[in-house]
C-alpha cells in the first residue's frame, strides 16, 4: 500500500496494474480480508489511496450506493501515527465529499457525524492532531454538514473544559471548533434534541454546584461566552439558567 500511494502520488493517476497484484496478494490472505471486493475498497480507502478509489467508484457507482456509509465512516479515522508513516486522510476525505458521499447524504447521517465527534480526543495536547481535525471539520462544514446536529460536542466541551488545565492545544480545540461551528450555522438559542439548546446546556452545567473551573481555563470559557454571544445567544437565559440550578 505504501508503494501504492507513492505512485499515485508521483502520476496523482492510479496504477491498476499495481492495484490489481495487491488486491490478488490481499485476498490471499485470509485473515485480513474476505473474498468481496468491499473489504479491498475499504482497505484502499484506510490506505489513502485516493485515485485507485475514486476511479473505482467511477467506475461502479453501485459500491458508493451500498458502501458510501462505511468507506466515509473509515476515511474519518484520526491518523493511527504521526510523522513521515503517518497516513493523511484528509485528501480522501475530500474526494468523497465531491462525490456526495457524506454525514448530509446518507440516512445514518447523524450517527457518523457524531461518532465522529464522540471520538476526538480532546485531551490529546498533539498540535499535529488538533490542526488535523480542524481540517476534517472545516471540510464537512463547508459540505453541508448539519452543524445544529453537534449536541456531542458540547458535551464533550463541558467534559474537558475544566480538565484542560489552561493547556493551549487543548483550549484552542475547545475554542476554535466552537468558532467553526457556530460560524457554520449553529444557533445557540436553538433546542439541541433535549429540554435545552445548545447555550442553557452550556450555562447551567457552568453555574451547576459541582463545576468549579481552574484560574487557568477562565479565559477559554470567556471566549466561548464572547463567540455565543456574537452569534445571538439569548442573554437572558443566563438569569434563567441561574436561578433555576439549586
Amino acid at each position: 500500500a505504501h508503494f501504492a500511494r507513492r505512485a499515485e502520488a508521483l502520476d496523482n493517476i492510479a496504477d491498476h496494474a499495481m492495484m490489481e497484484q495487491l488486491e490478488h496478494v490481499c485476498k490471499t490472505r485470509a485473515h485480513m480480508f474476505s473474498s468481496s471486493d468491499f473489504s479491498f475498497l475499504l482497505f484502499a480507502v484506510q490506505s489513502g489511496l485516493v485515485c485507485f478509489v475514486a476511479s473505482t467508484l467511477d467506475r461502479e457507482p453501485e459500491l458508493a450506493k451500498f458502501y458510501g456509509p462505511s468507506l466515509f465512516s473509515a476515511a474519518l479515522r484520526m491518523p493511527a501515527v504521526e510523522g513521515p508513516h503517518a497516513i493523511d486522510l484528509a485528501p480522501m476525505v475530500q474526494m468523497l465529499l465531491k462525490r456526495g458521499l457524506g454525514p448530509n447524504q446518507q440516512k445514518d447521517s447523524p450517527a457518523l457525524w457524531t461518532l465522529w465527534l464522540e471520538k476526538f480526543p480532546y485531551s490529546d495536547t498533539r498540535s499535529t492532531r488538533f490542526h488535523y481535525w480542524s481540517k476534517i471539520l472545516k471540510m464537512l462544514l463547508l459540505h453541508g454538514v448539519r452543524a445544529q446536529e453537534s449536541a456531542e460536542f458540547f458535551n464533550e466541551i463541558r467534559k474537558w473544559v475544566d480538565k484542560s488545565n489552561g493547556e493551549d492545544i487543548v483550549s484552542e480545540t475547545i475554542v476554535k471548533g466552537t468558532a467553526m461551528l457556530l460560524s457554520h450555522g449553529l444557533n445557540p438559542n436553538e433546542p439541541n434534541g433535549q429540554r435545552h439548546t445548545f447555550w442553557t446546556a452550556f450555562l447551567e452545567h457552568l453555574c451547576a454546584g459541582e463545576f468549579s473551573p481552574k484560574p487557568t481555563t477562565v479565559c477559554t470559557l470567556v471566549q466561548i461566552f464572547s463567540l455565543f454571544f456574537r452569534y445571538g445567544a439569548d442573554p437572558t437565559a443566563f438569569i434563567y439558567s441561574t436561578s433555576t440550578v439549586h
